[in-house]
C-alpha cells in the first residue's frame, strides 16, 4: 500500500456538514436496479480514457501529446525490468495555454513550452525510475533550436589558438574555456551508430531527440529520481525508447491520459480512470469560473494480486489517482479511487485506510474504529452504498463514497480567504466546504455510473 499518513493528529473534528442532507449509511443505499456493471472495460491502457477537457488541447497550433501514449505501460513492461509492484504517474495539461501565459513564458530561460512527463517506478530495492520528459514548444522552430543549441555545445568547436603575446589571448582563453564547460554541462553528442535525431548528453546523463514541435528527453535515476543510472551503455534501450516515441508523435490518439493501470484482472473490479471521473463538470462545481490547467495522475501496481497477502483491507487493496491544479497550485483536487481485494468489503476498507492514515497503521482495532467513526457525517449522496465525511482537527475535508467494490475519495482545497504567508513561504490552504465537496462528487459518482453501466448494464450497486 502506499498511501502515508496525512495528519499527525488521531482526534477528529465532528463538523455538521452544511447545506447536506443528514441521512444515514442506510438511507445512502442505491435505489434497486441501478446500473453499475464492471465488466467490458478496455484493458489495453492505450485507450478509454475520456479527455479530461471538453477541447483539444494545443499548444500554439500543435495538438498536445500526452507522455505516457509516447511511453506506454506496455512498452514499459517490454523494456524495463519492472516487479510486480511497479506503477507509473503521468503529469500533464488540461487546459491549452493561453497567449496571456505565452507571454509571461516568453521572458523565462525555458522558453514558451508545456512540460510533461511519463514516470516509471519500477518496484525494486534500488527504487529505480525511467521517465519520459516532453518539453512541447509553441513552434517547431523553437523545438529545433533547443536540440540545436544542445548539439553546438557538445560539438564544442573550439577557436583556433592565438599566439601568447596577441592582444585577444586572454579573450580566446576564457572563451575556450567557457566552451569546454557548455560541453560538459549541457552539450549533446551523437553517438555512433545511433539514430542521428538522438544525442547523449554526458553532463545530465540524459538522452534527448526531437520532431515536430516535442523535444524528448529520456532518463533513467535510481533513489526514487535522485541519483542517476544513465550511461553511454544504455544508448540502445535509449534509442528503441525514443524512436517508438518520435514515431507516435502525430498519431490522432495523444490527447488524453493514458489509462492508468497496466492490464485488467477478473478477480477485481474493473479498473477505472480517476481523470474521467474528475471531469471538467466536477472541477467547475468545486471552483466555479477556475481553470485548473494540469493534471498528475498515477496508476495501480502491475500485477493487482501482489498486497492479497497483506494482513489488513487497506493493504490488500489498490488504489489510482487524478490530481487537477492551477499553473499556481492556488487551487486544486484530488481524486483517489481504492479498489477492494476479493473477499473484503468496502466498509472494511475505509476504516484500515483511515486507521493508516491518522494512527500510521492499517489494522482495524475496535477502539480506534469508534474514535473514527465518530468523526464520520453522513454524505448525503444516492446511487452509492454509502457516504461520509470527515472534517479532521485542521478543517481538512475529505468526502468519501462506499460503491460496491469501489472506494472513492475526493478533496479541494484552495488559498485561504486573508491567507499569510505558511509554512514554507507559501500561502496557507483551506478546504472548499462540504456542500461544495458534495456537488463536486455527486457528479463523480454519476459518471463511476455511466462507465461501468456502459458496460454492463445488468450489474448494479447495493443490495
Amino acid at each position: 500500500m502506499r498511501r502515508t499518513t496525512i495528519t499527525a493528529t488521531a482526534l477528529l473534528a465532528v463538523t455538521a456538514l452544511v447545506g447536506c442532507s443528514a441521512a444515514g449509511p442506510a438511507e445512502d443505499r442505491a435505489a434497486p436496479g441501478t446500473s453499475t456493471g464492471g465488466a467490458g472495460v478496455d484493458a489495453s491502457g492505450d485507450g478509454g480514457a475520456e479527455a479530461t477537457t471538453a477541447a483539444p488541447v494545443t499548444v500554439g497550433e500543435h495538438p498536445y501529446v500526452w507522455p505516457c501514449r509516447l511511453l506506454t505501460p506496455t512498452d514499459a513492461v517490454d523494456l524495463f525490468p519492472l516487479t510486480e509492484e511497479a506503477d507509473f504517474s503521468e503529469i500533464g495539461r488540461a487546459v491549452s495555454p493561453g497567449e496571456a501565459e505565452m507571454a509571461e513564458m516568453k521572458g523565462t530561460v525555458s522558453g514558451q513550452r508545456v512540460y510533461s512527463s511519463c514516470a516509471y517506478d519500477f518496484g525494486d530495492p534500488a527504487r529505480t525510475q525511467a521517465a519520459l520528459k516532453i518539453d512541447q514548444y509553441r513552434t517547431e522552430e523553437q523545438a529545433a533550436a533547443q536540440w540545436h543549441t544542445i548539439k553546438k555545445f557538445g560539438d564544442g568547436k573550439l577557436p583556433p589558438r592565438s599566439d601568447p603575446g596577441s592582444p585577444f589571448f586572454e579573450a580566446e582563453q576564457a572563451l575556450r574555456a567557457m566552451i569546454k564547460d557548455g560541453k560538459k554541462s549541457v552539450g549533446g553528442v551523437r553517438l555512433p551508430g545511433l539514430d542521428d535525431r538522438i544525442l547523449w548528453r554526458v553532463g545530465t546523463n540524459e538522452f534527448v531527440a526531437t520532431t515536430g514541435s516535442v523535444f524528448l528527453t529520456f532518463t533513467r535515476k535510481r533513489d526514487s529520481g535522485i541519483t542517476d543510472d544513465l550511461t553511454k551503455r544504455d544508448a540502445r534501450l535509449a534509442e528503441t525508447v525514443l524512436t517508438r516515441a518520435l514515431d507516435r508523435v502525430g498519431d490522432p490518439d495523444l490527447g488524453t491520459p493514458t489509462d492508468p493501470w497496466f492490464v485488467q484482472d477478473a478477480d477485481w473490479p474493473a479498473f477505472l480512470a480517476p481523470c474521467s471521473l474528475l471531469d471538467d463538470e466536477a472541477v467547475g462545481l468545486l471552483f466555479p469560473g477556475v481553470p485548473l490547467e494540469e493534471v498528475a495522475l498515477r496508476s495501480v501496481d502491475a500485477a493487482p494480486d501482489v498486497n492479497t497477502a497483506s494482513d489488513s483491507p487497506a493493504g490488500r487493496s489498490h488504489d489510482n489517482s487524478c490530481r487537477r491544479s492551477d499553473v499556481d497550485d492556488d487551487h486544486s483536487t484530488e481524486l483517489r479511487v481504492q479498489y477492494v481485494a476479493p473477499g473484503d468489503d468496502a466498509e472494511e476498507v475505509l476504516d484500515s485506510h483511515l486507521s493508516n492514515l491518522f494512527f500510521d497503521d492499517p489494522t482495524i482495532r475496535p477502539g480506534r474504529v469508534r474514535t473514527i467513526r465518530a468523526g464520520l457525517q453522513a454524505g448525503g449522496l444516492y446511487d452509492v452504498d454509502a457516504s461520509y465525511v470527515l472534517v479532521t482537527q485542521r478543517r481538512e475535508t475529505y468526502y468519501y463514497a462506499l460503491m460496491d467494490r469501489y472506494l472513492l475519495e475526493l478533496e479541494a482545497r484552495q488559498v485561504a480567504k486573508g491567507a499569510g504567508q505558511g509554512r514554507g513561504g507559501f500561502p496557507d490552504l483551506e478546504s472548499v466546504d462540504t456542500y461544495t465537496l458534495k456537488t463536486g462528487m455527486e457528479v463523480v459518482v454519476e459518471n463511476v455510473l455511466e462507465t461501468l453501466g456502459s458496460s454492463d448494464d445488468s450489474a448494479s450497486v447495493g443490495p
